[in-house]
């Protein structure tokens, strides 16, 4: 048996797979098996697979029919033989001693889930960016081991919902059936988060271990379009085990403080006018409809800008037929002008001339 199971889903990622594999081979703990999934890739990316698992016998290459990284990761989570599975992306990069300093600290605390940090690398601007963690970290010297009972108050908010920088002991992710959602985006929240709240132990390293690209136009950064569909189904989902499992009660400050950190990532990272009023919408009518969310005070928040959010979503009025043809809102995030004209949505990023604007146009309504 070896001691990890690598699983790395992959879909037409041949621009930067032969740096991750190479990444992965070059890992210090030898005593590894990497089971590399291909999800239906439409450019080389399986050549690519085929050519390194005929250099290294460790490399074990599947081939499924496009559907998603979710599904991807579950079936390579069933041919996984290791004690611990680590879950990571195609375009990522790993430093030689990224699975020996995991694989060390989850032996000597015999942790369910252990975290390392990471940096992102903008492939856009092409600068290494320090993002290692959350605003706020509760391990400590003393305290390098807690239960999901102990981290209660933030166990969805000191960790990011992602699992390449996680690694999990396998009788665990198979003592609960833990799952990805078969969902193209936010596949991986649901797992992520109902395995935090369902550790016994978890630990965390203070060792950058991962080059994670950002802005990269790689297959799964083209499909944000289909993201709010996804945030909403991952979030009931996670509600609704947390239910099952009686443990909403003890995690529903933590669950719905994440609720509107997601809900604000989604809204900032939207493009088109378009695609941000669906978002409002999916938020609004979809999720927030779902939770016991409109009767929290500002003091039940982590932020100001997360009560903010609930305010405009209160005060939000669908829009008359004449207000269709032209109206100016505040979006949901504070930081846009949402225009109407005959049909037609603008957006319009709110800066202090806006501002001055708007400040204006009020002191002569007033007058």
């Amino acid at each position: 048996m070896p001691q990890i199971s690598v699983i790395i889903p992959i879909y037409n990622a041949a621009r930067y797979l032969r740096e991750c594999l190479d990444s992965v081979i070059g890992q210090t703990l030898r005593d590894i098996e990497i089971i590399c999934v291909d999800d239906g890739s439409t450019d080389n990316s399986l050549s690519i697979l085929r050519e390194y698992a005929a250099k290294d016998a460790r490399i074990k290459v599947l081939r499924q029919s496009h559907s998603g990284a979710g599904a991807a990761r579950n079936w390579g989570m069933h041919y996984a033989r290791g004690k611990y599975l680590s879950i990571i992306d195609a375009d990522d990069i790993f430093k030689p001693v990224f699975l020996q300093r995991l694989y060390e600290r989850a032996e000597q605390t015999q942790a369910d889930i252990t975290i390392c940090r990471f940096c992102l690398l903008n492939m856009r601007t092409k600068r290494l960016e320090e993002r290692h963690k959350r605003a706020f970290s509760p391990f400590s010297p003393d305290k390098q081991v807690l239960s999901a009972q102990d981290l209660s108050s933030c166990i969805f908010n000191f960790a990011i919902g992602w699992c390449w920088d996680k690694l999990y002991r396998h009788d665990f992710v198979q003592r609960y059936r833990l799952q990805f959602q078969n969902l193209y985006r936010q596949e991986d929240s649901y797992f992520v988060r109902l395995s935090l709240a369902l550790a016994s132990r978890i630990t965390q390293l203070e060792d950058v271990l991962i080059i994670h690209r950002c802005n990269a136009g790689t297959s799964l950064e083209d499909l944000r379009e289909k993201e709010p569909a996804c945030l909403v189904l991952a979030m009931l989902a996670l509600r609704d085990d947390l239910v099952r499992y009686n443990l909403y009660t003890k995690f529903e400050s933590s669950y719905l403080n994440e609720v509107m950190y997601m809900a604000l990532w989604l809204l900032r990272h939207k493009g088109s006018c378009k695609t941000r009023v669906q978002t409002e919408n999916a938020l609004r009518t979809q999720l927030f409809a779902e939770l016991d969310i409109w009767s929290k005070e500002a003091s039940f928040f982590h932020k100001p800008e997360y009560y903010a959010l609930l305010q405009r979503c209160r005060q939000y009025k669908e829009i008359s037929w004449y207000e269709k043809l032209f109206s100016v809102r505040e979006s949901l995030d504070g930081q846009y002008k949402i225009v109407r004209l005959c049909g037609l949505l603008f957006s319009i990023k709110k800066t202090k001339v806006i501002q001055r604007l708007e400040k204006f146009c009020f002191r002569l309504r007033e007058r």
